[in-house]
């Protein structure tokens, strides 16, 4: 976070350098930035009374009766708009980078949805194809119905429908359940574990997925 040091002392020897830049040292110990103002603002050159390339300042009098000066203000107005442009540009600079790693992220859990998606219907395809002992046109039939539900859903998955994604994630906590059914047993448990595994993924990629686009529209 930028920061700025501001004071003031009763004489022009009152130690107004050596107090802003005591008061920056415990900021820097935070990772701060330090905002101090160039020479390039010509009432620095001006000032006969406070005002400093560390911070602002105002030599108050002895009596602590003295006016802040015209030089005193536009010095304290310059370091004031030079820490607030200075603010805007890390903000915008940090919120690029949230941005940027909040896309990979969304990038990598759809990427992540549609692998455990693809992985799921070609586990029951090769189930029904390889270990029912039946007419291929039934096997073919079986892993049809059995599938189904999921290619309901393949386009809207492709381009995160909202409403899709929420469906899917129903539907996988359905083939999560079968899936252990299928675990369960003697002769299935290896396929039961795969349809497991593979619709955990599918719902917590797509739990993500669903919680990352509330909180884009809200």
């Amino acid at each position: 976070k930028p920061f700025a040091t501001f004071t003031s002392s009763n004489s022009l020897h009152g130690g107004q350098e050596s107090t802003l830049l005591t008061m920056a040292i415990p900021m820097l110990h935070h990772g701060m930035i330090y905002c101090g103002l160039p020479y390039s603002e010509a009432s620095l050159s001006n000032t006969k009374t406070g005002g400093s390339p560390y911070g602002a300042s105002h030599f108050a009098g002895a009596s602590n009766d003295s006016k802040i000066s015209m030089d005193e203000t536009e010095i304290c107005l310059a370091l004031g708009k030079r820490l607030a442009k200075l603010s805007s540009k890390y903000v915008n600079l940090i919120s690029n980078r949230f941005m940027t790693v909040q896309i990979l992220h969304l990038k990598r859990v759809h990427a992540c949805s549609i692998v455990s998606y693809y992985s799921l219907v070609l586990l029951f395809l090769a189930f029904n194809l390889y270990n029912l002992q039946t007419n291929l046109l039934i096997r073919f039939l079986i892993a049809g119905i059995q599938i189904s539900p999921l290619l309901l859903f393949i386009k809207g998955l492709h381009i995160s429908h909202p409403r899709s994604l929420i469906w899917l994630c129903f539907l996988s906590l359905v083939y999560f359940t079968q899936g252990v059914m299928n675990a369960l047993s003697d002769i299935h448990s290896f396929f039961g574990w795969g349809v497991i595994i593979m619709s955990t993924l599918l719902f917590i990629s797509l739990a993500v997925s669903i919680r990352s686009k509330n909180k884009k529209t809200s």
